[in-house]
This record gives structure tokens, C-alpha cells and sequence, in this order.
């Protein structure tokens, strides 16, 4: 092994072993990241399949967010339960900022709607997340609460 696959093979155990199971920072990253790569994948998705298509047949963007609050609480919740309740207290401060944003830009009340949506979706990721052993894309229970928009999204992934 090289000096490089060596500094890399470090990086990984560091990431694992940072914190150990009192505070697992590296993997509160590491399901963020994932979750983002996640949404991200769905907006890929959107824009390819939105392409050149006229604007009664393109898809909105409704439901993604909720997809990946769900989807990153769920992941959290597999790997730990500690790592679950955190990335679900992180939910609620990050709703905090939105939600004061929200309250100016649409009012008090759409932002109070948007704010419990998405966390009734962290919610929903967090109690599914720490009794399955399923990749999210492959839990019915957890792809019931997919708008069509993702459901259809997620479909044109599969497709390749």
C-alpha cells in the first residue's frame, strides 16, 4: 500500500473512532453528507427529466425536502440511537433560523406549516430508522410518505 491509500485508510478509521459512541461527530457528518447526496441525486433527477419539456408537463420540486429530512434522520437512526436523537435535536434548531426567515418572507402561519412538516418527517426517519435494517429506497414503510414527485423521481433512478 502506498502513502496515500495509507493516509486514506487513516482518514477512515479517524472518522469512525472521532468521539467514539459519547458524541459521534464524524457519522453526524457522514449521514448529513448522505442525505444531501441524497436530495441531491433528486434534484439531478428533476432537472434531467424537467429538460426540454414544456411547463404543464414539468415536475415541481414539492416533496424533496421532506425526503430528505426523512431520509437523514432514518439513516442517522441505523447506525445508532444516540446518533438518531441527535440528528433529530439538530432537526428542530435547524428549524428555528427557517422558520423566523419563513414567518417574514410568507407569513407566520406557512411557515409554521412548513416547519412542522419537515419535522414530522425527521419524526417519521427516526422512529423507522432505528427498528429497520433496509436502505430507505427499498422500505415500503418508509417510501409511503414520498409525494409523486419523488416517487416519480425515484423511479427514473432506477430506470438508470
Amino acid at each position: 500500500m502506498n502513502i496515500s491509500g495509507i493516509l486514506a485508510e487513516k482518514q477512515v478509521i479517524d472518522r469512525q473512532n472521532n468521539y467514539g459512541q459519547i458524541f459521534p461527530v464524524a457519522e453526524f457528518g457522514n449521514a448529513v453528507r448522505e442525505g444531501q447526496d441524497a436530495l441531491s441525486r433528486l434534484k439531478g433527477a428533476l432537472d434531467t427529466y424537467n429538460k426540454g419539456k414544456d411547463s404543464k408537463q414539468r415536475l415541481l420540486d414539492s416533496g424533496l425536502d421532506h425526503y430528505a429530512h426523512r431520509y437523514i434522520t432514518y439513516r442517522a437512526s441505523q447506525k445508532s440511537p444516540l446518533l438518531g436523537a441527535t440528528m433529530l435535536g439538530a432537526g428542530v434548531l435547524k428549524e428555528i433560523p427557517d422558520f423566523i426567515k419563513y414567518s417574514f418572507k410568507d407569513g407566520v402561519s406557512k411557515a409554521w406549516d412548513e416547519s412542522r412538516k419537515d419535522l414530522t418527517e425527521d419524526w417519521r426517519g427516526y422512529k423507522m430508522g432505528k427498528t429497520s435494517k433496509l436502505k430507505p429506497e427499498e422500505n415500503p414503510e418508509f417510501n409511503k410518505y414520498n409525494s409523486a414527485t419523488v416517487k416519480k423521481l425515484l423511479n427514473v433512478l432506477k430506470q438508470g
